[in-house]
């Protein structure tokens, strides 16, 4: 724990300026450094993106015997939770940007 006890409530509201700042409360850094990568990229990509995740899993599921089948769908299943990752914390930056 680091040695800022001693600071008043005020002290640490005046130094806690700023989105950045105050970012760090309520999310991990990992994820607010997703958000920010994920910003760069556009609803188009993410939408197609997320389309091919699931277009990779209805072609696993035409022909369930197909060898490859299983490792299509397990493919399109992590990839499909990836892309649906990036579109919730988009969605949220998003979100947090039009209430500026």
């Amino acid at each position: 724990m680091s040695d800022l006890s001693h600071h008043s409530e005020a002290d640490r509201r005046a130094a806690d300026g700023g989105r950045a700042k105050r970012a760090w409360r309520w999310f991990s850094a990992a994820t607010i450094r997703s958000a920010e990568r994920y910003r760069d990229m556009g609803w188009w990509a993410v939408g197609r993106r997320t389309a091919l995740a699931a277009v990779l899993i209805a072609v696993s599921r035409i022909d369930p015997g197909f060898a490859l089948s299983p490792w299509l769908l397990i493919a399109g299943l992590i990839w499909l939770a990836m892309m649906l990752r990036i579109v919730a914390l988009k969605g949220f930056d998003a979100a947090a940007a039009s209430r500026r």
